[in-house]
């Protein structure tokens, strides 16, 4: 039985400290390749070294990995010490006034509240120097309010590269499959967080994506790094404006696995297997699960299947020698670029900064809700029940 005290979260993740960079465009020619093209031999990474164990040993290490994701997965965690909490706001007028009212709120407890710009606020002589606007830098905030849809939560994610803090979002938009507060709670559910009593929380999975692009003075075989992004649910591989279907090479682990040929590629966290992968006819993967899924778009081969892949595999997409157009890759929406060829996309779990994310419940709980709730799940008009019939006699055909 995982004990019932309450984990530090600090002591939980740790953080990574990789590399930001500025994007830029990669420029793409739209024309068909000659036919008497050479095949290039596509840079792939090196397979990881093979580590020998014996078999005791590997079924020791298992039984003691399953132990402490169940651990994680069903703990509690205190969040003690919050001093800085971030507000995130949908742009919309009518949140303007709940975003001050939850900020007076937590001021009068004593707490340093950042806000938005475009939030307007004259605050009083009692929270002055509380409340100050969000100046874009990755400050030391210790808890994090959103105030919107998935959309929020999912802006929330690309303000920190690095460490995550604790999210608690609170449903104000449209969908709300990631939002599991309900606005008129936010007094009881804030205090309950500031007053250090446990709560259970979800590790989301988030994806590190890295685009690689070849050039002359390129050091290493896969090109150089000219953007990487962290994302919570997928990163999307399409044909964007041409006409045609993208053909894409995919390894996993420095080896080919196949080409496909379709309108795009998903790959996705077990949290957006309820997006984009879903619609695509990818399958629904619990967010507790450590994985990363592949689901092909209208792909031209109906064999072309979706995948579940471990999370510690290292997947790379680049364009295939015989491709007739470029493609585009989005990372949550977001930050779209153009790829041609020598460009290749690597993508892993991003396993030192997971997305936490406060539960209302439970992660199980709130998850299958949420399906009832956002997506209508096995909705369906109840079948009636049989008529009863004169016991020992038998019905007529």
């Amino acid at each position: 039985m995982p004990s019932s005290k309450p984990t530090q979260w600090r002591s939980l993740i740790t953080s990574a400290n990789p590399t930001r960079l500025k994007p830029r465009r990669l420029i793409a020619s739209m024309t068909d390749p000659p036919n008497d093209a050479k095949p290039r031999n596509i840079p792939t990474p090196s397979p990881p070294p093979t580590t020998l164990l014996p078999l005791m040993d590997l079924e020791q290490s298992s039984s003691t990995l399953r132990k402490a994701l169940n651990e994680t997965r069903t703990a509690r965690i205190s969040l003690p010490n919050i001093r800085k909490i971030l507000i995130v706001t949908r742009p919309h007028f009518e949140l303007e006034s709940l975003t001050v009212e939850i900020a007076e709120f937590l001021a009068h407890r004593g707490v340093h509240v950042v806000i938005g710009r475009d939030i307007q606020f004259q605050g009083s002589h009692k929270t002055a120097g509380s409340i100050t606007h969000w100046d874009g830098v990755d400050q030391d905030i210790d808890l994090v309010i959103t105030l919107g849809g998935d959309g929020t939560v999912l802006y929330t994610s690309s303000l920190f590269q690095n460490r995550v803090p604790p999210i608690v979002p609170f449903h104000l938009g449209s969908l709300g499959f990631l939002t599991v507060f309900e606005k008129s709670t936010y007094p009881s559910v804030l205090s309950d967080i500031l007053d250090g009593k446990p709560q259970h929380m979800n590790l989301r999975t988030r994806l590190q994506a890295e685009i690689y692009q070849k050039s002359p003075s390129s050091k290493s075989g896969l090109g150089d790094l000219v953007f990487s992004r962290k994302v919570l649910n997928e990163v999307v591989v399409d044909r964007g404006v041409n006409s045609t279907m993208v053909n894409l090479d995919l390894f996993g682990d420095g080896h080919h696995i196949t080409s496909i040929l379709a309108d795009g590629l998903v790959v996705a966290t077990p949290t957006g297997s309820t997006a984009y992968s879903l619609s695509a006819g990818g399958p629904l993967v619990h967010p507790s699960k450590s994985s990363v899924i592949v689901t092909p778009i209208c792909p031209h081969a109906l064999t072309a299947r979706p995948m579940i892949l471990p999370s510690s595999i290292d997947l790379q997409l680049s364009l295939s020698t015989d491709a007739r157009g470029s493609a585009w890759v989005s990372f949550d929406g977001r930050d779209r670029f153009e790829l041609d060829e020598g460009s290749s996309i690597v993508i892993r779990a991003a396993v030192h900064s997971p997305f936490p994310s406060i539960c209302r419940e439970t992660s199980s709980k709130d998850w299958f809700q949420s399906l009832v709730s956002s997506l209508g799940w096995n909705v369906r008009t109840k079948q009636k029940r049989r008529p009863a019939t004169t016991t020992g006699s038998l019905s007529k055909l």
